[in-house]
């Protein structure tokens, strides 16, 4: 994670890119910020049901329910945004494409969503006018670029070896496929055909979620989350460092009616609630409702 000059910040137990926050708590947009169009939903509120689960509503898309891991590479940013992607490009090809989009071949092409680490939807534009190839977990080994970097645990839990700083993929990138993977580099990419920000408002991005499939988010990251283990958090103490990427694939509220959003991190399934989290809904805790981005496939 970068930090203030001279300082490095950990997170969750590796060095994860992430921009730091005022101190003051405010969410800032990066100076650099360039506006998606913002799309508008007519809603009825009697269509939005108390919960929902975008793994239940499309059980043929596999990559919804699956955890990436950024492992020691720091990649969760653009784990986040090509896992939103392959989410929605898997629902919008009624299940003809159940391949995951390679984080890999999108934080090796695109430096710039790198320095901003998405804030701004840049992986979605990038998304639509240079593509993306298939690259599944490190695990699966499958697509044409899937992730480099081991499984680590993080923070201390878990099985897999502990996470360290400066980790370093298993192969560098370049224009071709994984040996034995029988398509040319170009002709597996896969492009989105727009990008879109949804307006902070949390009926609006319910009704993007449960019309076009998961979104994703940023949001400011606080000492107190680095603890989460499971239940639904809300900032109670502690101080911010960064901006922190997640996918939104659901809401509900638990048993003392608290409503919540349902994310996906990208530190394996070995964290949290199986790599899920729950955040409080409505009232744009830590900003989460604040950089909702997303785009269309095109199929």
């Amino acid at each position: 994670m970068r930090g203030p000059p001279g300082i490095t910040l950990l997170l969750l137990g590796l060095v994860s890119e992430c921009h730091v926050l005022e101190k003051n708590g405010n969410v800032k947009a990066p100076s650099e910020f360039q506006p998606l169009p913002t799309i508008h939903h007519n809603i009825d509120d009697e269509e939005l049901p108390k919960s929902f689960d975008a793994r239940e509503k499309w059980p043929h898309c596999p990559t919804i329910g699956k955890i990436g891991d950024s492992g020691e590479c720091g990649h969760d940013w653009a784990i986040s945004a090509s896992s939103t992607m392959s989410d929605r490009l898997c629902i919008h090809s009624d299940g003809r494409h159940t391949l995951a989009l390679s984080a890999y071949d999108l934080r090796s092409t695109c430096p710039k969503c790198a320095d901003e680490l998405d804030t701004n939807g840049m992986a979605w534009i990038h998304w639509k006018t240079h593509g993306l190839v298939t690259g599944g977990l490190y695990d699966e080994r499958t697509g044409c670029q899937p992730y480099p970097c081991h499984k680590c645990s993080h923070r201390g839990r878990g099985s897999y070896p502990p996470c360290h700083p400066g980790g370093k993929p298993d192969y560098e990138w370049s224009e071709e496929c994984r040996p034995g993977y029988n398509i040319s580099y170009a002709e597996d990419k896969h492009f989105g055909r727009n990008a879109y920000r949804i307006m902070n408002d949390q009926k609006q991005i319910m009704k993007e979620i449960m019309t076009n499939g998961p979104v994703e988010t940023m949001f400011a990251l606080l000492t107190d989350f680095l603890d989460y283990q499971s239940g639904v958090y809300y900032h109670q103490r502690g101080y911010m460092i960064g901006y922190y990427p997640a996918r939104i694939i659901g809401w509900g509220e638990d048993e003392q009616d608290t409503p919540y959003w349902l994310l996906a991190n990208s530190v394996n399934e070995q964290w949290g609630e199986n790599g899920f989290f729950r955040m409080r809904r409505g009232n744009n805790e830590c900003g989460v409702e604040e950089f909702v981005v997303a785009g269309l496939p095109r199929v």
